[in-house]
Parts: C-alpha cells; structure tokens; sequence
C-alpha cells in the first residue's frame, strides 16, 4: 500500500480544488526528463512518468507550485463544498469536477491509478 492509498483508507478520497486567498497547501509538479510531460513532483506519489511510462527521478532540478485545498471528494457529491473544477494529481491539469477522467493524461482524477 502507497502512501496515497494509506492516506484515502484513513482520510477518505480528497480531491485537490482551487485554494481561497490564503493557499491552503501546494502541489508540486515538474517536467518528466524523458519526455517533457507534466508530472507530480512527488515521488512518493508516483514513480513513473504517466507519458512515457520510464522512471522519474528523485529530485527534479525545477519545480512548478499550484495552490490547491485539500477536499473530501464525498463532500462534493453531496453539497457540502462547492467546487467546479479539481486538479488531476499525476499531471496537474484542471477539468471540470463532473469528468473524472484528466483530460490531458487520461487517468482517474480520483483513483490512486498504478
């Protein structure tokens, strides 16, 4: 089990949607050196590039910040936060909250993907 999938059995799903003024938190994303793709800058998140599929390294030389609010995708569904977009984790892209599939990578927005 990842360190995603730990946190959802805990936590529950979250899904990362426009911050207010104050940021609540930052994703990091990079560039994968393969193939110039936009990947989390996590590497516990997800070791290989989602293009290209080779190994992304440890440590990116560069790094691009999104500020992002942490929600419950449960929350969502039932009303309780409002949001009409989310940002896909493996590469960053913003879709509407209603298409659970990144529009740019092609992966669950909302799965820990493998």
């Amino acid at each position: 089990m990842d360190n995603v999938e730990r946190g959802r059995a805990l936590h529950g799903v979250r899904v990362a949607v426009p911050a207010g003024d104050d940021g609540h938190a930052l994703l990091w994303f990079a560039y994968c050196p393969n193939c110039q793709a936009t990947v989390n800058a996590d590497r516990d998140f997800i070791a290989d590039c989602w293009s290209c599929g080779r190994p992304l390294p440890k440590r990116f030389n560069s790094r691009m910040e999104l500020r992002v609010e942490w929600v419950l995708y449960e929350d969502i569904l039932l009303g309780r936060h409002h949001a009409d977009e989310c940002y896909c984790n493996y590469c960053g892209t913003a879709d509407p909250m209603s298409n659970p599939i990144c529009s740019k990578c092609k992966r669950s927005k909302h799965s820990t993907g493998s």
